[in-house]
């Protein structure tokens, strides 16, 4: 299974849309059906958030247990939320952690990690920045 880089942007895209979302209301959005659809299948994820270039958060499932749709929620909320290292992120924060290297407004960096299969196997890795 491979992903293209038109679905790892969606997964960034749907990443930011939880994250916000759960910290503007404390509510897990629904995801869209047609990422549901497409992202249905068993694979592990990782979420990681960086402020310009600091670490802000990262969880993730690196085995392939549940849904990768359900995996992404779970690991963005909990990246944002949940990392034992870094306080939560607030939603008033989102603009601070929207900055890149340059200042300009951006949304969290989010690195996402696809595995297609157990962690130990490297060569299936993929990130996607935006």
């Amino acid at each position: 299974m491979s992903i293209s880089d038109t679905d790892g942007k969606t997964l960034v895209k749907t990443a930011r849309l939880v994250v916000t979302e759960y910290l503007k209301t404390g509510r897990k959005v629904p995801v869209a059906e047609d990422v549901k659809s497409r992202f249905s299948y068993n694979s592990g994820v990782f979420v990681t958030l960086n402020s310009e270039e600091n670490l802000r958060g990262c969880i993730g499932f690196p085995t392939p247990d549940r849904k990768l749709y359900q995996s992404l929620v779970d690991a963005a909320i909990a990246s944002a939320t949940s990392d034992p290292r870094f306080p939560p992120v607030k939603y008033e924060e989102l603009s601070e952690i929207s900055k890149d290297d340059k200042g300009r407004k951006r949304w969290p960096y989010c690195k996402m990690g696809i595995w297609f299969g157990a962690f130990t196997s490297p060569s299936s890795y993929r990130v996607w920045m935006e």
